[in-house]
């Protein structure tokens, strides 16, 4: 099997309700094995949306705790979405988020910065935030925190749901079926052009 078949096959059966079936011989009283579910780059997606939902749309003043808890989820959906995808050394090292959109390193050739280079500065913005607030946030990094506003939350929400779909498009090539697409129909905002792009 080719990885670009690979690819196609994994993003067809992660971005369904059902997830994928693995053998885990631990959770059967047989011993024979069982098939669980997995699907967890899915699953972070859905928790940033409820949350969004449920603390963020109509909240003119959302809680830190819940930007942060926000920005994890996404950051979590993508490196969970592309990382079961690599096929990288047999180490076991998982590159960093930008690294799985860059051709250069990411191995099925794609480039986002090449095909869209509004969506991948929006990632970056996102990726920044993710590195530095979600996942290691300290005193120093109080006054970067705060400036996750609401506004700022609904562009990473909209960003992480459009890398989804270029991903899913270079699957399906650029005819995703309406199945796949069920939990990215949601608009959060107009990604609009950063200042610091050219």
């Amino acid at each position: 099997m080719s990885k670009r078949s690979t690819v196609s096959t994994n993003f067809a059966t992660y971005a369904t309700t059902s997830g994928v079936s693995i053998n885990n011989s631990s959770s059967s009283d047989s011993g024979q094995g069982s098939s669980v579910k997995s699907n967890t780059q899915l699953m972070y997606w859905r928790r940033a949306k409820q949350q969004y939902m449920t603390t963020i749309r109509n909240n003119p003043n959302p809680s830190l705790d819940d930007r942060v808890f926000i920005v994890n989820n996404l950051g979590h959906s993508l490196l969970h979405l592309f990382g079961q995808n690599y096929r990288g050394s047999a180490s076991g090292y998982t590159p960093p988020l930008l690294n799985f959109v860059d051709s250069s390193h990411y191995n099925c050739g794609y480039s986002l910065e090449s095909e869209d280079s509004l969506l991948f500065s929006h990632l970056q913005d996102l990726n920044d935030y993710f590195n530095d607030i979600s996942k290691h946030l300290d005193q120093s990094k109080h006054e970067k925190a705060l400036s996750l506003t609401k506004s700022k939350i609904e562009e990473f929400m909209e960003t992480t749901k459009r890398v989804w779909i270029w991903y899913g498009n270079h699957c399906y090539k650029n005819q995703i079926p309406p199945d796949q697409l069920v939990e990215f129909r949601d608009t959060f905002c107009i990604l609009k052009k950063h200042l610091h792009m050219s």
